[in-house]
């Protein structure tokens, strides 16, 4: 979908009197103010080949061409809530560089070939660099708030955020654009975003965080920064929004509520339950050769196999888990759930030589593998 008018050879500026049709004159004025104000709009090539540079840099270091790894894709810098909440802020930035796979970049630099040009020139060159910086670490934000524990990347909360200034722009400075363009520009946009509004609710894997984060930041932007197509118009407020939305950008990253890595929590988890039954089985050894007393074996159960499941249960129950996944952590809580009751209910029949503990133990034990099978099958 191009944003753009009839084509001009890029830098020059559009003639003051060109012949045309019966309103053709509205455009011509509209066409030479915009290359005007703007006569070069370098900012756009030069965001699409530091993103296509480094894709490719990414791809000779051996990262997937098509579908990259998310571990790779963390180690170049994509975001992720332990680590940018976790004193790595920068990933909020980086992130905006960085994407899952060819078609992944194909797509948004190809929106961003096309609406960054009459973005750029609507509202300076250095007023759009201070849109798209600003509007994507907007994105980066919410997206970091509303699912932390997801692996974030891709340029398309600043590409919304370009959206957003647009529709500022024709808020602020509609009587700016004659009549048919103005329609033009706004349905246009306004398709764009509903396509991927729609497109975002039916699919999975699409970040509608980053994309309402940037398209909030730019519609703010965009009024903020809208001006009169004039030479070098709104440069020093372009300035002043930068500095103060910079800080405001990290004054809220250094806020980031800290996450846990729910992950590595849950491995954690692992190693303690297979050092308990590892534990266990030992006890039974000696118990059933009478090398200890069912008193022993018991005290066995309650120090070396309660006290640190107790505690790995307690640390994973803590995890902030994001209410998207939640499923598989469920039964992951239910699973530590039910081994923990297992063996406390073994250390009671233990010591009280009760068959009916030893009866309801087994059923627990039995119950538990149950959720450990289907946790493995939604992996």
């Amino acid at each position: 979908m191009s944003m753009d008018f009839p084509p001009l050879p890029p830098g020059r500026a559009a003639p003051p009197g060109l012949p045309g049709p019966p309103g053709f004159s509205a455009l011509a004025v509209f066409r030479r103010d915009l290359f005007t104000a703007t006569p070069v709009a370098w900012v756009s090539p030069l965001l699409v080949a530091a993103n296509v540079i480094w894709f490719a840099v990414m791809v000779i270091c051996g990262v997937g061409f098509w579908a990259p790894d998310s571990q790779a894709m963390i180690h170049f810098g994509a975001g992720f809530g332990p680590l940018t909440a976790g004193g790595q802020s920068w990933r909020l930035l980086s992130e905006i560089f960085l994407h899952f796979g060819i078609l992944h970049l194909a797509f948004n630099m190809f929106v961003l070939w096309q609406v960054g040009p009459l973005v750029e020139r609507l509202f300076g060159n250095i007023a759009f660099a201070v849109i798209y910086f600003l509007s994507g670490l907007c994105g980066s934000l919410l997206s970091e708030l509303v699912h932390p524990l997801s692996v974030a990347g891709g340029a398309s909360g600043a590409i919304f955020g370009l959206y957003g200034a647009l529709f500022g722009f024709l808020l602020t400075q509609r009587r700016l654009i004659p009549g048919p363009i103005l329609k033009t520009l706004a349905y246009n946009a306004a398709i764009f975003v509903g396509y991927n509004v729609v497109a975002g609710a039916s699919q999975q894997g699409i970040d509608m965080a980053a994309h309402g984060g940037g398209l909030a930041g730019g519609w703010i932007l965009g009024m903020l920064l809208s001006r009169k197509l004039l030479p070098g118009a709104g440069s020093v407020r372009a300035v002043v929004v930068a500095v103060l939305g910079g800080a405001a950008v990290v004054w809220a990253a250094g806020h980031l509520p800290p996450v846990a890595d729910a992950d590595a929590e849950w491995e954690k988890m692992v190693t303690v339950d297979t050092h308990c039954v590892d534990t266990y089985n030992k006890a039974v050894d000696q118990w059933t050769k009478h090398q200890i007393s069912s008193g022993a074996f018991a005290s066995i159960l309650e120090s070396q196999i309660l006290p640190p499941y107790r505690q790995a249960r307690a640390a994973l129950q803590s995890v902030k888990y994001p209410l998207a996944d939640r499923s598989q952590w469920d039964k992951r809580l239910q699973y530590t759930a039910k081994r923990q009751e297992q063996w406390e209910t073994l250390a009671r029949a233990v010591r009280d030589n009760s068959q009916q503990e030893f009866d309801k133990a087994n059923q627990l034990n039995n119950e538990a593998a149950d959720i450990l099978k289907s946790i493995a099958g939604q992996q």
